[in-house]
């Protein structure tokens, strides 16, 4: 994360703050960028034969000053700073990550609710899938009547490794209810040597119905992080829940036609029937 010294060096009160240190030690002192450019202070100090220490940050040099003796105490203002510099920057891109995921959660649940059939779900479950987590290919496998899958792939690539070590791998996260992850493929028994790349890949289960898989393959092979996983886990039980109204809803559908000949039955029934009796 990149913290830039003359950047702090503009603020009035860390630029207050190191005036009046050098001056309580009776020093005058100049700043240095990582390039060895002057970015504060005396400058005309830096024509003479002074001592210096450099600003460092996680090992990295930033910066150095330029003080004589009072070299080293005002450097370590200096890092410090630089410090709670780079904290404040990663809170502050923490939380526009939560906000960003909490917004993203939000649309795709409000689009999934919307979703006409298994394919438009499949295609938001993907698009979300791959902005979130990442991946080269994403596919979602649903459980047809038979004993298949209904295959909703991002690329034919899915398809190619499904027949080769994928496909168990689908059949027992969907059996089991379990997700699976796999970091590395080429060390995993089930693929070929010649494969390469990481997989993730966890089920679409819902009221203990697993209804498919949601899958991710990469490229190359990853370690995912903690996060990876819980976003997998949470787009896959958005997908799975409202794979139960879709489906829910055209069962319905189904019925329709029926449900309307028994009315019309019920309905000449009850006019066949003597008013007072």
């Amino acid at each position: 994360m990149s913290v830039i010294l003359e950047k702090m060096l503009r603020r009035d009160e860390l630029a207050r703050l190191f005036r009046e240190t050098a001056e309580s030690m009776g020093q005058d002192a100049a700043v240095l960028d990582a390039e060895n450019r002057p970015i504060f202070g005396a400058v005309a100090f830096l024509d003479e034969k002074n001592g210096s220490h450099p600003v460092k940050l996680d090992g990295e040099v930033i910066g150095t000053v330029v003080a004589g003796a009072s070299s080293k105490p005002l450097a370590d203002i200096l890092a410090y700073a630089a410090r709670r510099e780079q904290e404040r920057k990663s809170v502050s891109q923490d939380c526009l990550s939560r906000m960003n995921e909490t917004t993203l959660f939000h649309d795709l649940t409000g689009r999934l609710c919307h979703a006409s059939d298994a394919k438009e779900l499949s295609r938001l479950v993907m698009e979300a899938a791959r902005r979130l987590i990442g991946a080269d290919h994403v596919a979602v496998y649903l459980r047809d009547n038979g004993a298949g899958y209904i295959t909703f792939a991002t690329n034919s690539d899915v398809s190619r490794k499904l027949q080769t070590g994928l496909a168990p791998i689908v059949d027992k996260v969907t059996s089991s209810a379990k997700a699976e992850i796999i970091d590395n493929l080429a060390v995993d028994p089930r693929f070929n040597e010649n494969s390469a790349g990481a997989l993730a890949c966890a089920p679409l289960a819902c009221h203990g119905i697993a209804h498919g898989a949601l899958v991710l393959l990469s490229a190359h092979a990853r370690e995912y992080a903690s996060h990876d996983l819980a976003h997998l886990a949470t787009i896959a039980g958005l997908a799975a829940l409202s794979l139960d109204g879709v489906q829910a809803r055209q069962r319905l559908c189904a019925m329709g036609p029926n449900l309307k000949q028994a009315a019309a039955v019920l309905q000449r029934l009850a006019a066949d029937i003597p008013v007072g009796q």
